[in-house]
């Protein structure tokens, strides 16, 4: 699967972030949740070997709205909204997308949650730049919290896919089925970018 291939060269002069509706794309909405099942089905494997991170989860309905409501808002705005198009007017998109990516990584400090929010936000900042609305990351970012949350509650928060599937067999279908969907979803980032990068190169003021 590959993303629609819709971009907006940069937010409107003097806004923080693009905060267009029309970008909202069930497509690419779908394709982004598609894409982050399947990274997490991947790197699953390299995450179990980090330490894991000592980060109590509460209950209720304060923690509910802070996961999927505050956290999504506030981070997407600062590291795809500020971080990211600061680097995209200074250094050029595919930097912007890198560096706004670890940058989000960093700010979850500990080396498994850093990882993972570093992998999620190269989803997450293609996301924004493929459609031009900062909602769009914001809505994956608040699925994605939401999904962990109800695993947590559940009691699954610390099994792995391999144990919840419980047979070998499927286990190896899913992962080769998540590589398929990785690598054909990271040729279509790679050539949408490269793409835009030219396109901005040529027209820097567009």
């Amino acid at each position: 699967p590959s993303p629609p291939p819709r971009t907006r060269a940069h937010p409107p002069r003097g806004a923080v972030a693009d905060w267009s509706v029309r970008g909202l794309d069930p497509a690419l909405l779908g394709w982004g949740c598609l894409l982050l099942f399947a990274t997490t089905v991947l790197c699953e494997p390299l995450l179990e070997l980090l330490p894991q991170p000592d980060m109590p989860v509460g209950r209720g309905g304060w923690t509910v709205l802070s996961l999927v409501v505050f956290a999504p808002f506030f981070e997407e705005l600062l590291c795809r909204g500020v971080v990211l198009g600061a680097l995209r007017a200074k250094y050029g998109v595919v930097a912007a997308w890198l560096l706004s990516s670890l940058f989000f990584g960093v700010l979850h400090v500990q080396p498994l949650l850093a990882v993972n929010a570093c992998l999620i936000g190269l989803i997450l900042g293609f996301v924004y730049i493929a459609s031009g609305s900062i909602w769009a990351p914001m809505l994956l970012h608040a699925v994605n919290n939401g999904v962990a949350y109800l695993l947590l509650a559940a009691g699954l928060g610390d099994a792995s896919l391999r144990e919840a599937v419980g047979n070998g067999r499927i286990y190896a279908v899913l992962y080769a089925v998540a590589l398929c969907v990785f690598a054909l979803s990271a040729l279509a980032i790679r050539r949408t970018l490269l793409r835009l990068g030219r396109t901005e190169k040529n027209c820097p003021e567009a």
